[in-house]
């Protein structure tokens, strides 16, 4: 349990939903749950992003995201070059993380 608390205080001031799934829940009450996917579910923190919102807020992740991307593209560029004059082989290499359910790659600059 003081993995669980400590988790939600982590994720407290994030958009996430959080929800509990205990295995006892029918026999505490029938109006405590919420079906998600038929299990029945306490909301421990729900997001605020619902529909428009939700859509309001990955358009402008996106371009916040674009438009950072575009400002920092000439240090980058530099960056780039620096590595390839100093060194041979790739400038990029790519790491493998892994998550509970996916693998990704992260691309870094070679050092």
């Amino acid at each position: 349990m003081p993995r669980i608390g400590e988790m939600v205080r982590e994720l407290r001031d994030t958009t996430a939903s959080i929800y509990s799934f205990p295995t006892c829940l029918h026999s505490i009450s029938s109006r405590a749950a919420c079906r998600d996917h038929g299990m029945p579910a306490i909301s421990v923190c729900d997001t605020p992003f619902h529909g428009m919102d939700a859509v309001m807020k990955r358009v402008t992740d996106i371009v916040l995201a674009g438009c950072a991307l575009l400002l920092l593209a000439p240090l980058l560029v530099l960056i780039a070059l620096a590595v390839k004059l100093t060194s041979s082989g790739p400038v990029l290499f790519a790491s493998a993380v892994r998550t509970e359910r996916r693998r990704d790659l992260i691309y870094k600059f070679r050092s």
